[in-house]
């Protein structure tokens, strides 16, 4: 051994391995150090605030005790479980009844637990004070909401991950299929990201401790509210009426859901951040655009559903959700201030024909009237318009003398023509009833809901109730004279499918009636029509061109 050491040929060889083990070494240090230069240039480029407040939330106690409950309750119940079903485990499926005790332990914190610390974080900002010291910072307010509900997804995998094995083991037990499971998994998940995103707005609503009181009262109730729903559902589908994966109804309801699911949560974290950014900022352009993608969408789906389901009461009551909405949607513009600060108004449409199409998208109740009054009109038009050449087209309202679709596709137009007058006639009056109160005092978004609401209500009780009592409280038939009567005179459109009669003289009064309340919206409107889009100073110019060169 000694003399072949003394080789000069092993001691040549010696040092060619050393060098290569030495090269081979030195390229792993190399990859490792370029892989955490990636790592920190990537964490870098992480919102701060997800930084902050995954540290806080995974670091404290709340989360703490509800990871350990989450873990003892999973094991207890796993053990249990299967204590319980042995020996017909053996021989017989037993992981639906597991899946489904496994399924309450980890929605009770997704569902309840994680929106409210997600609502908790951002009103816990305005309760320190330290609010302030964030908006001043170069993170705009969606970057700090989208910040804190990523927070809140972190939290929600943490919980996956530890439920994970116990999930596996319910699908090894049989009685369970893995496309359940997933779609058990999946829609809870983001059911509680939806959900958390509602609790960061109503963390933007609440101003003063009084109304965070409430509103945190109100928050956890509507939570176990949607826990119980939810649990209720899943139930049904794992015991009662299992869906038919194998149907293709079942997979295009899900396309149109998760769609439906987009747009909503968009529209969530803008309106958290509208809540929390300027007052003078342009906040309602965003959300406009929102809800005007979300209409299309849903007249999209429907239209898609009339061509399977060919049958009217499908979009008539597809029609009482799109109006619902956009009766929620109104009343939240109406309630708006035309209030724009000279940087919002450098962004301003500055052609005529700009200015004539993109400025109802500007804040302001005229604008947000408007707005709503037009976009729905011309939903309703469309879906009049596609049910009436659909129908013509198919022929299948035509009957032996090939004049029968007339008087359907008049009927359709009709009902069409109420909704449009009642929408534009009740949101009128409601805003001009926001604007007296203003006049009064400083009222808010709030206030504007309820004024929509009692109006409707009081549009649909009031006239049947003077009807009522003009004939002595005995029974009484539709009139003309309920034209108000939304409500019934809806109902009885529905009923007679008919073009002229009582609902046919409703139907032109409450039209007319409609088009003169949006005329008079348009004319109220010229104030804030009038702000034409501001020059940016050159100081403010090459301000913004030195940050972009800085970017890059």
């Amino acid at each position: 051994m000694s003399a072949s050491s003394e080789d000069p040929a092993f001691v040549m060889a010696e040092s060619v391995a050393e060098s290569a083990g030495t090269a081979t070494g030195s390229a792993r240090v190399a990859r490792l150090l370029a892989w955490e230069q990636l790592l920190l240039s990537l964490s870098d480029r992480f919102n701060p605030i997800l930084v902050k407040e995954a540290r806080q939330a995974l670091k404290s106690r709340q989360f703490a005790i509800t990871f350990a409950l989450l873990l003892a309750c999973a094991v207890g119940w796993a053990l249990i479980g299967i204590l319980v079903q042995v020996p017909r485990i053996y021989y017989q499926p037993g992981g639906k009844d597991l899946l489904f005790g496994f399924y309450l332990i980890v929605a009770v914190p997704l569902l309840v637990i994680v929106p409210f610390s997600a609502f908790r974080s951002l009103a816990s900002e305005r309760e320190d004070g330290t609010w302030e010291l964030i908006s001043i910072t170069a993170l705009s307010a969606r970057q700090i909401i989208t910040g804190k509900l990523v927070s809140a997804m972190m939290q929600m995998a943490v919980y996956y991950a530890a439920i994970a094995p116990c999930i596996t083991l319910t699908y090894l037990l049989r009685g369970v299929d893995i496309v359940s499971i997933v779609l058990m998994l999946v829609y809870t998940l983001l059911l509680s990201i939806l959900l958390s995103a509602g609790g960061l707005v109503c963390a933007g609503q609440s101003q003063s401790r009084s109304w965070q009181a409430l509103t945190s009262v109100s928050l956890i109730l509507l939570l176990l509210l949607v826990l119980w729903g939810w649990s209720a559902l899943i139930y049904i589908a794992l015991y009662e009426d299992p869906l038919p994966f194998d149907s293709l109804a079942v997979w295009v309801t899900q396309l149109f859901v998760l769609n439906m699911y987009g747009t909503y949560l968009v529209l969530l974290i803008l309106c958290a951040a509208a809540q929390n950014t300027f007052a003078s900022e342009n906040r309602s352009s965003k959300l406009r655009i929102t809800l005007l993608v979300q209409l299309v969408c849903f007249g999209g789906w429907l239209a898609l559903a009339y061509c399977f389901e060919r049958s009217p009461e499908l979009i008539a009551a597809m029609l009482f959700v799109a109006v619902a909405h956009w009766l929620i949607y109104g009343a939240l513009m109406i309630g708006e201030v035309a209030e724009l600060s000279p940087r919002a108004k450098r962004n301003l449409p500055q052609s005529y024909l700009g200015r004539a199409l993109f400025t109802w998208f500007n804040p302001g109740s005229a604008t947000g009237y408007v707005f709503a009054v037009l976009t729905f009109s011309t939903f309703v038009a469309g879906m009049v318009l596609f049910v009436s050449m659909h129908e013509i087209m198919t022929g299948s309202w035509i009957n032996q003398r090939g004049v029968g679709f007339r008087i359907d596709l008049w009927a359709v137009t009709k009902f069409g023509g109420l909704l449009c007058g009642y929408f534009s006639l009740y949101l009128g009056l409601s805003r001009l009833i926001v604007a007296g109160l203003r006049k009064v005092g400083d009222f808010g978004l709030a206030v504007a809901v309820l004024v929509t609401g009692f109006v409707v209500v009081a549009s649909a009780a009031g006239p049947y109730f003077v009807g009522l009592w003009w004939n002595r409280f005995r029974n009484i038939t539709y009139t003309e004279w309920q034209f108000l009567n939304w409500a019934w005179t809806l109902a009885e459109c529905i009923r007679s499918r008919s073009v002229g009669g009582v609902t046919g003289t409703a139907a032109l009064i409450v039209g007319s009636l409609g088009a003169a309340m949006f005329a008079l919206g348009v004319l109220l409107a010229h104030h804030e029509v009038e702000k034409v889009r501001l020059v940016v100073p050159e100081r403010v110019r090459q301000d913004d061109a030195a940050r972009k060169a800085s970017r890059k």
